[in-house]
C-alpha cells in the first residue's frame, strides 16, 4: 500500500515515510464520485536552504479507498504509540507497528525487488519517474505542455528543466 502510493503521488520515499495520516484528504472527498484525484498537500523535502517545502500534487480515489482499508485494519488502528484516531500518527506503518526509517523502507522494497527477480538494480526513486510516464502518456490537460506542467507541479519542481528529464 505504502509503495504504491508512493508510485500514484510521485512521492519520495523520504516525503511519504514522514507524511501523517492527518495528511491525507478527508474521507467526504473522495467519496463523491465525481472525483477521480484529489488534492494531496505535502510537506515535501528539497527546499532551499534545508529547509521543507509545501507542495501538492495528486492521489486517485481508488488509492485513497485502499489505504482507507489499511488504516482500520486492526494492526494499523492498534499501534501502541498512538491513539486509534491521532491524526500525527504515520500514513503507514511497518508489520510491527512502528514508523519507517528510510533504511528500511529502502531495504524492504529491495528485497521485494530481488524476490520478484526482476534484476536488482531497481529502487523506489524510480517510482517518481512511473508516475511521471503515467501523465505524460495520459489524457490529461489540452497537449503535451499541459502534461509537463501538472508533472512539475506534482513532483514539485521548481524548475521546468528538472521536469524534463522526465
Amino acid at each position: 500500500c505504502m509503495f504504491h502510493t508512493q508510485y500514484d503521488t510521485g512521492l519520495r520515499i523520504s516525503e511519504l515515510i514522514s507524511m501523517p495520516k492527518g495528511a491525507l484528504p478527508p474521507e467526504s472527498l473522495y467519496l463523491d464520485q465525481n472525483f477521480e484525484f484529489i488534492p494531496l498537500y505535502v510537506s515535501g523535502v528539497k527546499g532551499r536552504a534545508g529547509k521543507t517545502k509545501e507542495r501538492v500534487t495528486v492521489i486517485s480515489r481508488a488509492l485513497l479507498n485502499r489505504i482507507r482499508k489499511y488504516h482500520s485494519t486492526v494492526e494499523y488502528r492498534q499501534a501502541v504509540q498512538w491513539k486509534v484516531n491521532d491524526p500525527t500518527k504515520p500514513a503507514f506503518l511497518t508489520s510491527n507497528g512502528i514508523p519507517w526509517s528510510l533504511r528500511n523502507a529502502q531495504k524492504q522494497f529491495k528485497a521485494a525487488v530481488h524476490r520478484s527477480g526482476v534484476g536488482d538494480e531497481f529502487v523506489t526513486h524510480w517510482f517518481r519517474h512511473g508516475t511521471a510516464f503515467s501523465v505524460l502518456t495520459s489524457d490529461i490537460g489540452k497537449d503535451y505542455s499541459d502534461r509537463m506542467l501538472a508533472i512539475q507541479s506534482m513532483l514539485g519542481h521548481a524548475n521546468p528543466r528538472t521536469t524534463e528529464i522526465y
